[in-house]
């Protein structure tokens, strides 16, 4: 029998995607650098990419080293925005997840002359402004009309990563000539879900803070126009869903969270936990104090990019900051404002830790003095606190019976310090159209009556009857006036907060990057 001319291989100890094959063919030693076929492109854009090992290629690869290989990043990056011009499947979709890793790790590298080196890197100074306009172009009707919302998204995700990367230099000025607000809106519109929402709302935060106090952004100006509220609704709603996601952090490592009433737990206060099947619920393990303090300091997660585009929506637009205070929850979610302020005093209380964790802390009060400083919402508290003062006033004749209008006196007595914190956490004592004051007199001449009834008493306590009949006793000598008129306050301006938001657009870049990657 005649041997097999068939000879036998031996088995790779490590068996190589071919996609990562082909990266070792594309960024080999310039010495060996040979024309790439279009057999070798199409391929590549085919298979499915490793955005790991991209990057890690790409990781490893000095500034000076993207220098000596601009031609083969030059290919990629034209033939990959060929690509995702042309829209077809399932080459697009690759092309934008190898341009998103792609530029993720080439553009944050610390290059001698930033702008200069990344258009040599990408596509040369005689070729980038044909290039970057298609590219931008692109992007734009991927966001706008893909052919489903997945690579809708992965465009998205493109843009946020040339956005955080380069945007110290004169490519974003491409996204300020590309309007990209119309498909990101419509984007939203478009998804089916709120959470689909969060990648571009980040991406505005950034286009909109791009340079804006140097020359007037297209997306600020947007901004104020914007008034279609279900598109406003969902975006409020992604935003609270994400504090709640960054709150968790916070919790998972010191869980601050009250217990709730149960038979167990008041149990368990008299050590009869034992009684009850189940017995208590199940707390975080207490962490090392040092850890702890290490691990808070790593928080907020790089989701909290999305508070500066928060601010941004609501400093440019009223609309957005009356339904962000006022939307109705979902069945079994928490309101928005809700989340949003219990994330806030997390921040608040870990401020101290890192310099990211104060930016944050800061930006997001300066968002609710927004919300505050919204004259729908001043007037709503006018007229919350007004329409109290006219129950005193005039209550007998339209409340139920003698009982409630007494009642109504008894709680202003009962709330007299937190009717002053309300006063003076909402400078209501500067408004004149705000009868706070009436509130107030009414709380402590009251409660100076009861004050000498109890001494009258050597020490006794007033029972809620004799109460009661101090009330009544003390509509003789009461008064009440409420206030009329107009006054004002010292409104934000944002130019005062010029050095701090660039630093803050700064941090946010720096999570966008950590989201990309």
């Amino acid at each position: 029998m005649e041997p097999s001319p068939l000879t036998q291989q031996a088995r790779p100890e490590k068996f190589q995607q071919k996609i990562v094959e082909l990266y070792d063919v594309l960024f080999k030693d310039e010495d060996d650098e040979q024309e790439l076929s279009e057999g070798y492109w199409r391929e590549f854009f085919l298979l499915k990419p490793d955005k790991a090992t991209l990057q890690q290629i790409l990781n490893d690869l000095s500034p000076d080293d993207l220098l000596q290989l601009q031609e083969q990043t030059r290919e990629l990056f034209t033939r990959a925005v060929g690509c995702i011009k042309a829209g077809s499947a399932p080459a697009d979709g690759n092309a934008l997840d190898t341009v998103t890793a792609f530029l993720a790790a080439v553009l944050p590298k610390k290059y001698t002359n930033p702008s200069s080196d990344i258009i040599t890197v990408l596509a040369g100074l005689d070729q980038v402004d044909a290039i970057f306009t298609e590219f931008v172009t692109a992007l734009d009707v991927t966001i706008k009309s893909g052919r489903n919302l997945d690579i809708r998204q992965k465009a998205i995700q493109a843009t946020l990563s040339v956005t955080s990367g380069a945007y110290q230099t004169s490519l974003l000025s491409y996204f300020t000539h590309r309007d990209l607000f119309p498909s990101l809106m419509k984007y939203i519109q478009d998804s089916d879900t709120s959470s689909r929402a969060f990648e571009p709302f980040t991406l505005l935060g950034l286009l909109a803070n791009y340079n804006k106090f140097e020359s007037q952004n297209p997306y600020r100006m947007r901004l104020d126009d914007f008034v279609n509220e279900g598109i406003i609704q969902k975006i409020i709603r992604s935003v609270g869903s994400t504090t709640v996601t960054a709150r968790e952090k916070y919790v998972e490592i010191q869980d601050d969270l009250p217990e709730g009433w149960s038979i167990s737990s008041t149990l368990n206060m008299f050590g009869l936990g034992g009684m009850v099947a189940g017995g208590a619920r199940p707390t975080t393990p207490a962490i090392d104090p040092e850890l702890a303090k290490e691990l808070f300091a790593k928080l907020p997660g790089s989701e909290a990019a999305v508070l500066l585009a928060t601010y941004d929506f609501a400093h440019a637009n009223k609309l957005f900051c009356f339904n962000f205070v006022s939307l109705t929850p979902e069945k079994g979610v928490e309101a928005p404002i809700s989340s949003y302020l219990s994330f806030t005093s997390y921040l608040l209380q870990h401020a101290y830790s890192s310099q990211r964790t104060t930016l944050y802390s800061h930006l997001n009060l300066l968002t609710i003095r927004l919300f505050i400083e919204d004259q729908i919402l001043y007037t709503l508290l006018d007229n919350t606190v007004n329409l109290i003062a006219l129950s005193l006033s005039a209550g007998e004749a339209f409340l139920p019976n003698p009982a409630a209008y007494d009642d109504l006196f008894y709680k202003l007595v009962e709330m007299g310090e937190i009717l002053v914190k309300f006063r003076d956490n909402y400078d209501l004592g500067k408004r004149s159209t705000n009868s706070i004051g009436t509130l107030i007199n009414v709380s402590t001449h009251y409660n100076e009556m009861l004050t000498d009834g109890a001494s009258g008493r050597k020490g006794k306590l007033l029972t809620s009857a004799q109460v009661q009949g101090v009330i009544k006793q003390g509509y003789e000598t009461l008064s009440i006036q409420a206030k009329d008129g107009l006054d004002s306050w010292e409104k934000y301006r944002e130019a005062d907060e010029k050095v701090f938001l660039k630093k803050m657009a700064r941090a946010v870049v720096g999570d966008v990057k950590q989201l990309i990657s």
